[in-house]
């Protein structure tokens, strides 16, 4: 759903318009936005993730037994394998300052020197919790 179309102005680089419009769709429904991402094959939505530092892990709970029970058990041989964080994305309703909707803002005519080109922007909250 379209929340907001507004002519916005930026400090201009020599590439973009003075002046582009901008159209800002909201989300506060997380299968909504599953579904957008599922209409291109770049980026895989996963909603919960686990990091050991900067280098992700898998998640046990999400695999057939048979897997996570050889995981676990090359995991036991390593001691550095185990994860330190759980990112998770929050898609709900806006809380004021701290808002939980997804944001998706697209700007067509950002560009100067080409109109083929424009920007997508993705606006999210992602909760970071160490273990």
């Amino acid at each position: 759903m379209l929340d907001s179309v507004r002519d916005v102005r930026h400090l201009r680089q020599p590439i973009f318009k003075r002046k582009a419009r901008r159209f800002s769709y909201k989300i506060f429904n997380e299968e909504t936005f599953e579904r957008v991402l599922e209409e291109q094959d770049i980026l895989q939505f996963r909603p919960r993730a686990l990091f050991r530092n900067s280098d992700e892990v898998l998640d046990v709970s999400e695999m057939p037994a048979e897997a996570a029970l050889a995981y676990a058990r090359a995991r036991a041989r390593k001691q550095d394998s185990k994860p330190t964080s759980r990112s998770v994305i929050e898609i709900g309703q806006g809380e004021g300052r701290c808002t939980r909707e997804v944001e998706l803002v697209w700007w067509p005519s950002l560009y100067s020197l080409c109109s083929k080109y424009a920007k997508l922007t993705f606006r999210f909250f992602v909760t970071k919790t160490s273990l």
